[in-house]
């Protein structure tokens, strides 16, 4: 009883005590969302014949919350691998690893555009 007295008191006394979201955030469509663009592309992979490494690598502003590497639990067993883009070198055992895979590039960004190519070799040491 005595905290809904104070309670009133202390939201105008601080204002971080709530925080509304941000009315300067464009709405996003569903389409948009970054799970949507995932689960579109991971879709295309496993239509197209073979098996697929995707190096994904992620820009400076990229939001950490909107995480698009991971995997089914037998990973050598699953038709489509995603990885972090790493220093070159790792890049190319992880490659030798998965051999007898088709292997491409994503950069992500928070926007909705997204940079999908096969992974240029010259790359590899």
């Amino acid at each position: 009883c005595i905290l809904l007295i104070f309670l009133p008191i202390t939201l105008r006394e601080d204002p971080f005590f709530f925080v509304a979201p941000s009315p300067w955030e464009p709405p996003k469509t569903l389409e948009s969302h970054w799970s949507f663009q995932r689960d579109a592309l991971l879709s295309r992979l496993k239509s197209e014949e073979g098996k697929h490494l995707v190096v994904v690598g992620y820009l400076p502003k990229h939001n950490a919350h909107n995480e698009w590497v991971y995997n089914e639990a037998d990973i050598d067993n699953a038709k489509v691998v995603w990885a972090r883009n790493m220093k070159a070198t790792q890049n190319y055992e992880l490659i030798k690893y998965f051999y007898d895979r088709k292997v491409w590039f994503l950069q992500i960004d928070d926007g909705p555009n997204l940079l999908f190519a096969p992974y240029p070799i010259t790359t590899c040491p």
